[in-house]
């Protein structure tokens, strides 16, 4: 159809900042939440004939360190693995890493020092740097965060308001990765597009097996409900703000909720 639309996405080589505000609710057994405030930057390092290259850089707020010696400790080897340059389509969608070889041997220069702060550390750097050392290990690890799967999720949809179909992967934390497929509305604003993804689904055998393994629950009515709001501005070509709220019920009872926000500064 001709009117369908994909809006294109361009940053410059100034550094635009983003405010992010995640929050992770877990009721299997006893309720824990966990809150993470973070600022990351994106800039278009270059652009080639059929993609482009973008530079992401984060920087976390005020509420590290926490306290705990192994969040800490995660927190530093998640802070010298950034910069990451990726590779990504006129959409924004995410292609490959660029550069991975480059960018493993500045982090195993940058995280030396772990290996005489503790056993402890030594050993977490081990295993981050396995995972690292794999571009194709390390992006699956990426993506399951709801930070990147956001950053990166670009819909088709439609000028008219017309409903259309497309899929997201969502990571439940400590379960694994959902398939969720909803519906895609395009609307026209003001200052560009307001794109809603709206999918309401009900979890596979195999997401099943593992609550009941893990958790010993044993219904087998667990649903996955997946709102996503985005607002692209026009004469910015980008988006300026992204959404997302992710939650498992069994039956009526929350077990999991996740909520997030990509805000341009």
């Amino acid at each position: 159809m001709d009117n369908q639309v994909k809006p294109s996405q361009k940053y410059t080589e100034t550094t635009i900042r983003y405010k992010v505000k995640q929050n992770v609710s877990v009721c299997f057994q006893e309720k824990k939440a966990l809150k993470t405030n973070f600022v990351f930057s994106i800039y278009q390092h270059k652009r080639k004939e059929k993609s482009l290259i973008w530079v992401v850089d984060k920087t976390y707020g005020s509420s590290y360190p926490t306290g705990n010696t192994y969040l800490d400790v995660i927190h530093d080897l998640e802070y010298y693995s950034y910069p990451i340059a990726v590779e990504v389509d006129f959409y924004g969608s995410l292609l490959n890493m660029v550069n991975h070889e480059g960018w493993f041997n500045q982090l195993k220069k940058s995280t030396e020092k772990f290996v005489t702060v503790s056993d402890n550390a030594a050993d977490l750097r081990k295993q981050y740097l396995e995972i690292a050392e794999n571009e194709n290990k390390f992006f699956k690890n990426k993506t399951k965060e709801p930070f990147w799967n956001l950053l990166f999720f670009s819909p088709l949809g439609y000028k008219e308001g017309i409903e259309s179909e497309d899929t997201i992967q969502w990571h439940i934390k400590t379960i694994g990765q959902v398939i969720c497929k909803g519906k895609v509305k395009y609307n026209i604003t003001d200052k560009g597009l307001k794109i809603t993804f709206i999918a309401e689904n009900f979890v596979s055998e195999e997401i099943l097996k593992v609550i009941t393994e893990k958790y010993q629950r044993t219904s087998s009515n667990y649903k996955i409900q997946l709102l996503i709001t985005m607002e692209y501005h026009s004469q910015k070509y980008h988006y300026i703000k992204k959404t997302a709220g992710f939650n498992l019920y069994d039956n009526d009872f929350l077990l999991f909720e996740e909520k997030i926000t990509i805000d341009q500064e």
